[in-house]
């Protein structure tokens, strides 16, 4: 009995930390997923096009590198938990075959038309997911509003009301709603998957012996195996919601047009920025671009535009609001690509493979800058001293304060 004791303790210990080491495993692989997930999204963002991002939207990325991201995390974790429950049903259907190849035909046969059952109504509530996907898109969109237009809200009672209430509330709402009814048609067919593996015990204890398929010994084993097998397929039903956020946000991700498969040429450092010490001529030969302007039918084409510009000049692009100063400024500096026309540094044509190198001769502070609070891409022991003595000079001193080399 002792040596009995001691076994078991031992198994006991054993299951103790094979669990917590898969858990643990489990937990590290996801987690790294997660982050190649979210960095590898990052990176494709930085070199897609900034005309294809602006049409893609800020709200529609953050809800891809967190929600979506998230619920794909999700997933991972219970893709071992699918796996081994698939697989006690996968040795159970041996089991049964081996008592009764007959039988487990049929019972297969039954199974096929459960789960093609169950997965039109799963349909269903997938497209009601899908819609709260694609709402949740407009719900960032006003948040996005509410947190940059705080003080507009604030100045206006009737403005913040009717934001809250028409606009927020009823996006939220939407929201809620289109989860509700999909989790809750979710909750439908698998209270449906309960109710066919009842019918399937019921077909093995009362059909088969009336049919004289099988005789009592093979019949108490094919009752104890399906009894068995309840566990697994409830575990399997309850994942199954996960697993379909988790493809409708792969959906999503794939939706952007982000270049998922690969990064563009653009992103290739081809030679160093300039220095600045040699005569600069920046030639624009010919370009266009085209792009739909609001409350207009038809697209804009701005150009086609020739110009020069030489190192030392001071030039001053002057037009009416939508004439194109801004889209002019975002085609000399690189950000977007003419769709004709050839732009040339030094007698250099830059090329896809030129873009990026082409950017770094350009600094810019456009009306929708964003400040970083720390000096990034710049080194050297004395930053602190300098852009506080610059603070000083502009007189900011008082407002800001370096420390770390963070504002």
């Amino acid at each position: 009995i002792r040596w009995q004791i001691v076994v078991f303790a031992i198994l006991g210990l054993m299951m103790l930390l094979a669990n917590f080491a898969s858990r643990a495993l489990l937990i590290q692989i996801s987690q790294r997923a997660v982050l190649q997930l979210r960095l590898q999204l990052s990176e494709r963002i930085l070199a897609t096009p900034l005309r294809l991002l602006e049409q893609v939207g800020g709200p529609r990325l953050l809800v891809a590198l967190s929600d979506d991201t998230f619920a794909i995390s999700s997933a991972l974790t219970i893709v071992p938990s699918i796996c081994s429950n698939l697989a006690t049903m996968a040795v159970c259907m041996i089991y049964l075959g081996w008592l009764s190849p007959a039988v487990l035909v049929s019972l297969l046969g039954f199974m096929l038309v459960s789960m093609i059952s169950y997965q039109r109504v799963a349909a269903i509530a997938q497209r009601y997911l899908r819609r709260a996907r694609l709402e949740q898109d407009n719900l960032f969109q006003h948040y996005r509003s509410l947190t940059e237009g705080t003080k507009e809200l604030k100045l206006h009672r009737e403005r913040r009301e009717e934001f809250l209430k028409n606009i927020l509330t009823t996006t939220a709402e939407e929201c809620r709603h289109l989860n509700t009814r999909g989790m809750t048609i979710y909750a439908g067919a698998d209270s449906w998957g309960h109710f066919l593996f009842f019918v399937l015990i019921a077909l093995a204890l009362f059909g088969l012996p009336s049919a004289g398929y099988v005789d009592p010994r093979t019949l108490l084993g094919y009752t104890l195996i399906i009894l068995y097998m309840k566990a697994p397929v409830e575990i399997i039903l309850a994942l199954l919601p996960m697993v379909a956020r988790a493809r409708i946000a792969l959906r999503q991700l794939e939706s952007l047009g982000l270049q998922l498969k690969s990064l563009p040429a653009e992103t290739e450092q081809n030679g160093q920025p300039h220095s600045g010490s040699v005569a600069m001529l920046l030639e624009l030969d010919g370009i266009t671009h085209s792009y739909r302007r609001e409350r207009e039918e038809g697209s804009f084409t701005l150009g086609p535009i020739d110009l020069r510009f030489y190192s030392g000049e001071v030039v001053f692009l002057v037009g009416g609001n939508g004439s194109g100063k801004t889209t002019l400024a975002k085609l000399i500096s690189g950000l977007y690509v003419p769709e004709s026309g050839d732009i040339r540094l030094n007698g250099i044509t830059i090329t896809d493979g030129l873009r990026d190198y082409y950017r770094q001769h350009f600094t810019a502070v456009f009306s929708d800058f964003f400040l970083f609070e720390s000096f990034l891409g710049l080194a050297g022991p004395n930053l602190d001293a300098q852009a506080s003595q610059y603070l000083k000079d502009l007189e900011l001193d008082h407002k800001v304060e370096i420390k770390d080399g963070r504002l």
